[in-house]
C-alpha cells in the first residue's frame, strides 16, 4: 500500500511568514510582512505562491494562514 504524499517542509522564509501570520489572524499585506520580518525581499510572489499551494488565503490584499494548514 502506498502512503499519502507528505507535504514538503517549508523553506525558512515560508515558515517565518506562516509563524508571523499566525500571530496576526486579521491578516497582513506582503509589504507589512516584509517590514515585520526586516527583509529586503519582495514577498508578493512568495506569498502568492503560498496561496496557490493552499498554505495561505488572500482577501482584500491581506493574507492569512489557511484553516487546513
Amino acid at each position: 500500500p502506498s502512503l499519502p504524499p507528505r507535504p514538503r517542509p517549508l523553506s525558512r522564509m515560508r515558515q517565518q511568514i506562516v509563524d508571523l501570520l499566525r500571530q496576526h489572524p486579521e491578516g497582513m499585506s506582503p509589504a507589512q510582512v516584509r517590514q515585520a520580518l526586516r527583509t529586503e525581499k519582495d514577498l508578493g510572489d512568495t506569498m502568492g505562491g503560498m496561496a496557490r499551494d493552499g498554505i495561505l488565503t488572500k482577501e482584500a490584499g491581506r493574507y492569512r494562514v489557511s484553516e487546513q494548514w
